[in-house]
């Protein structure tokens, strides 16, 4: 196998975040949310995810969330943010990935699906295929 395909191991799951930030593009709160998650096979959702990456399991299972959540005091470079344009509501459904290759390789990442246009109908049959959210 070449660097490129590889799978290296995923980045351990740590409270904090995984690499320090040096300059943040966005500030932003996350006020009443609400995380849904359904175990899916990972061959299933595979194809739905960006070029680069594998979906990341737990157990042997990858899982689809649907997160829902109110975005407040939403700023840029610090700033602070702006009064009603900066306080919206927000729902994404997303995949859990791992990076392959360089740079990535090992990284954890989620990929918003609903953020991609066309990619959303593909995953709407593997949501209602999994039954009633993971508890």
């Amino acid at each position: 196998m070449t660097a490129q395909t590889e799978l290296v191991p995923p980045e351990p799951v740590t409270t904090g975040a995984a690499r320090p930030v040096r300059r943040a593009l966005l500030t932003q709160d996350w006020r009443d949310l609400t995380f849904l998650h359904w175990p899916v096979d990972p061959a299933a959702v595979a194809r739905l995810l960006p070029s680069g990456t594998r979906p990341d399991t737990f157990d042997g299972v990858s899982y689809v969330g649907l997160i829902a959540f109110r975005m407040d005091r939403v700023g840029w470079l610090g700033l602070p943010g702006l009064p009603y344009l900066g306080s919206f509501p927000e729902t994404n459904v997303r995949l859990y990935s791992v990076g392959r290759g360089v740079p990535l390789a090992g990284r954890r990442q989620a990929a918003a699906v609903a953020d991609r246009p066309g990619q959303l109908p593909a995953a709407v049959p593997v949501v209602a295929d999994a039954g009633p959210p993971a508890g």
